[in-house]
């Protein structure tokens, strides 16, 4: 058995592993680019193979692309979510996609001393990225370690601990999947962390005078309340965030970023996520939020069910017309005073601000 065919046949393996793990995303495209396929023919000097296996492993089902789906809808793929769910497909740019994809893989490098899994990157490697994409085993073995930890110690990742996947999926950065950090937090406090981001993603594509620049320091960004997430000894700029590993995104940061605000508002309509109200009030297509779930006990059925393709396809009208509204806005060149009204109001309109986080999920 081959190096690259010992990293399918463990993928494919992970499978088996679905009842154990949480899914916390629509389901994304197992496919790489073919960016990322030249990439990793690069650094492993071996022929890169195309597909991946069906993996429903973890936080992720890479089986069917529904994310990628949604944001062709977006912009104007008027389609089912079927046809619009053909990754070829360039409604949304390659840029926005990536993007999309982010907040559920987000490309990191391990502190000096960490990644000590099998298939990982030596300290010092200058091809020290990991993803699911460009790092396959190494990102199932360091996935498999930190979803048991958090299995076991539901608080494991708040505080700023552990890589960016991990916090991400289980600790302080749920907020990039539209959930609560923790049990019993207020709904009103999620979504402050909520809007932290989105003021965030929106300023780095702005064309306003209230840009966020490439370069600039995640622990320096003008963004009140995100240095509590990336503190002033951060010293990776936005676009290392971003596109670490990835270089070819540079040049399309501002898509990148735009996506990632996608990902977070279609994550927002999963009843994995959060519940909303049956029906929306006034002007706004969105039904306001009764109350956001976290992981932390969550059963993992539930959850997964309700992110397939067949339960967004339930509800996709409201979802869709937020996000054609985003897609104008950004056509538009609003500033980020324009459409933080629009997200608080509209989008995150909560029932009851005081509504305390669950570990239940849709059923």
């Amino acid at each position: 058995m081959t190096r690259w065919s010992y990293v399918l046949a463990l993928a494919a393996g992970g499978m088996a592993m679905t009842m154990d793990t949480p899914v916390l995303a629509f389901e994304l495209s197992p496919l790489p680019t073919n960016a990322e396929v030249l990439k990793a023919k690069k650094t492993y000097g071996i022929v890169f193979r195309t597909t991946y296996p069906a993996v429903e492993w973890g936080l992720h089902s890479f089986s069917n692309p529904v994310h990628e789906a949604l944001t062709h809808q977006a912009h104007d793929c008027d389609y089912s979510l079927d046809v619009c769910s053909n990754i070829n497909l360039d409604f949304a740019s390659s840029g926005v996609i990536a993007g999309v994809r982010w907040n559920d893989d987000p490309p990191f490098r391990f502190e000096k001393g960490q990644g000590k899994y099998k298939g990982c990157p030596a300290d010092g490697d200058d091809t020290a990225t990991v993803s699911f994409a460009l790092r396959t085993e190494c990102w199932l073995e360091h996935f498999r370690d930190v979803a048991k930890k958090a299995e076991r110690k539901h608080d494991e990742y708040l505080d700023g601990k552990g890589s960016l996947l991990a916090r991400s999926h289980f600790g302080d950065l749920q907020f990039l999947h539209s959930m609560a950090s923790r049990v019993g937090t207020s709904a009103a406090a999620t979504r402050s962390a909520i809007l932290v981001w989105a003021e965030f993603t929106w300023r780095v594509q702005s064309r306003q005078s209230d840009n966020i620049a490439a370069k600039v320091p995640m622990g320096a960004a003008p963004v009140a309340g995100l240095q509590q997430y990336f503190p002033p000894k951060e010293i990776r700029n936005v676009s290392e965030l971003f596109t670490v590993g990835r270089p070819w995104l540079r040049y399309q940061l501002e898509d990148v970023a735009f996506g990632s605000l996608l990902h977070m508002v279609e994550d927002s309509f999963s009843g994995g996520h959060a519940a909303r109200a049956k029906t929306a009030s006034g002007d706004c297509p969105a039904p306001p939020i009764v109350k956001f779930f976290t992981y932390a006990g969550q059963d993992k059925n539930a959850h997964k069910r309700a992110d397939t393709r067949q339960a967004a396809s339930a509800g996709t009208s409201a979802l869709v017309q937020v996000m054609k509204e985003l897609v104008r806005l950004r056509m538009e060149k609003a500033s980020w005073q324009e459409v933080r009204p629009y997200l608080e109001n509209c989008v995150y309109a909560l029932s009851d601000p005081n509504a305390e986080s669950t570990s239940e999920a849709a059923r």
